[in-house]
């Protein structure tokens, strides 16, 4: 009986298997075994390798995938970037997550709402609020569908910057794309009112999210506990802290920190 031999198709079915269970150095190997097998790799092998490479956040990796791709004549596509943004997002370089959006438009393609919601990502882990704006504005130029996820982010670039008069604009302006907001973007506008000593506020959207029946943790409870903390207001910082206990949320030291500091 003839041995059925691997080709390209059974090899982009490996490489994108490896890259879902997240085994990314076993995708190099096998990224590198293909030629030496008699299988040239193509760029659907290349942008499951990148990918996976990217979910590992070896961003280092993705790049060097991206260029073996140039020096074979691969053509790179809106998939092939949008992995390599998304790897720059997960190690923590914004900068480059950028320059990878801007090569990808210089190549003539249409960055998607997969490739800017990674941008933005990036630009929240680098507290570039004025980046995170250019990118919204972009998307609403190329009229790119917003999604959740991209808001949330945006919003927390926007909160870490102390622009929490945008951040909060970010939230206002979900309904109007018909998108509901979740506990993670209520969470990054309150962030953003505490920063701005806002403390009323923070406790109005504490309260709003769960009128609207989201699921609180303690992260969105730390932000309001803090915000009222800078403001000393020790018996508001004390009835959040409880609120947490009888929702059953474990208080951070971070929370009790901000409350001492109310007392202060």
């Amino acid at each position: 009986e003839h041995a059925i031999l691997p080709n390209v198709f059974s090899y982009g079915a490996a490489l994108s298997a490896l890259e879902k269970s997240g085994e990314w150095h076993r995708a190099m190997l096998l990224l590198q075994e293909m030629p030496g097998r008699g299988v040239e790799p193509n760029a659907v092998t290349y942008n499951a390798a990148i990918s996976a490479a990217g979910r590992a956040g070896q961003w280092q990796r993705s790049l060097q995938l991206l260029r073996e791709m140039e020096a074979l004549r691969l053509q790179p596509d809106v998939v092939t970037f949008s992995a390599v943004i998304s790897a720059a997002d997960r190690g923590e370089k914004w900068a480059l997550a950028l320059a990878a959006l801007q090569l990808l438009c210089a190549q003539g393609f249409q960055p998607d709402a997969i490739a800017y919601s990674a941008a933005l990502s990036a630009t929240e882990k680098g507290a570039q609020w004025q980046q995170a704006l250019a990118l919204l504005c972009q998307m609403h130029t190329n009229r790119v569908e917003l999604q959740v996820i991209a808001c949330n982010s945006a919003a927390g670039a926007l909160a870490l910057g102390r622009q929490w008069e945008r951040s909060l604009a970010v939230l206002r302006e979900m309904p109007g794309s018909l998108l509901e907001a979740d506990i993670i973007t209520y969470t990054s506008v309150i962030r953003g009112v505490d920063l701005g000593r806002q403390w009323t506020l923070a406790l109005d959207l504490l309260q709003e999210a769960w009128q609207r029946k989201l699921e609180l943790d303690a992260v969105a409870y730390v932000a309001a506990v803090s915000a009222v903390g800078r403001a000393e207001h020790w018996e508001l910082a004390a009835a959040l802290l409880q609120d947490m206990r009888d929702k059953r949320l474990r208080p951070s030291a971070m929370s009790y920190n901000a409350a001492i500091s109310a007392c202060a």
